[in-house]
C-alpha cells in the first residue's frame, strides 16, 4: 500500500470518512478503472473533504511509477 495511506472501501466511506485528513491532498487509487475512484472522490467531497482526486491508473500506475509502497499490515497488527 502507499505509505501513510488509509485503506477503506467505497462502501465504508459513509462510516469512516472522518478518519481522512482534511489538511492535505488525498489520492484515491485502488481501482485502475478509475470509475470507483471517481465515485469515492465525489463521496468524500460531499463529506467535506475537498482536497481529493483519483489517481490516474490506480495503484498499479503508482507502483509502476516507482513511487514508494509498503507491505500492508494485518488488521490486528
Amino acid at each position: 500500500m502507499i505509505p501513510g495511506a488509509l485503506n477503506f472501501s467505497l462502501e465504508n466511506v459513509e462510516y469512516r470518512h472522518h478518519e481522512s485528513p482534511r489538511d492535505r491532498e488525498i489520492l484515491h487509487c485502488t481501482s485502475p478503472e478509475e470509475i470507483s475512484s471517481a465515485r469515492t472522490a465525489m463521496l468524500l467531497k460531499k463529506k467535506g473533504i475537498h482536497r481529493v482526486r483519483p489517481l490516474e491508473g490506480g495503484f498499479d500506475a503508482w507502483r509502476e511509477g516507482k513511487s514508494p509502497v509498503e507491505q500492508r499490515k494485518n488488521e490486528t497488527g
